[in-house]
């Protein structure tokens, strides 16, 4: 496998959501000091944590295309050029539009959005489907069209 990274993109949910977490967090605070449920302040820790945590990293090198989303998957995925069958680049429709994060998963399809609705779809020669959203678009969508499938 070629180590040769092409583009390299790290993308974590929207700050708001770090803001409403800590909204959450001073409310429950707030309310185990009033009902003494003390799980309410263990919770908010727990959800703040959560969402510190998640992150979407994707990698395109010379052979493959690498994901990984933490903490729902903490090992990369590697999706070899000679696997894949089609590379779509654009907008995903969807009726609602939504600024956090939102992963997907069903039989062989797989989504990861992250504040957006630029995405690669990666269609595998094994039916499987890979929804990947970026940030950085115009950068993933040189990269693959230089690369001939």
């Amino acid at each position: 496998m070629s180590e040769i990274v092409r583009f390299k993109e790290l993308q974590k949910p929207a700050k708001y959501l770090n803001y409403l977490v800590i909204g959450f967090s001073i409310i429950a605070v707030i309310l185990a000091l009033i009902t003494q449920e003390w799980f309410l302040i263990g919770l908010a820790i727990g959800l703040y944590l959560f969402i510190r945590s998640v992150e979407l990293e994707m990698i395109i090198y010379e052979d493959r295309i690498s994901y990984k989303c933490v903490p729902f998957k903490f090992t990369y995925t590697d999706l070899s050029f000679e696997d894949i069958d089609d590379i779509y680049i654009g907008k995903y429709n969807a009726r609602f539009k939504y600024k956090g994060f939102k992963v997907k998963k069903a039989g062989k399809y797989e989504g990861y959005f992250f504040g957006g609705y630029d995405v690669i779809q990666i269609k595998m020669k094994s039916g499987r489907v890979i929804i990947i959203s970026s940030k950085k678009i115009d950068e993933v969508r040189n990269i693959i069209e230089n690369k001939s499938l």
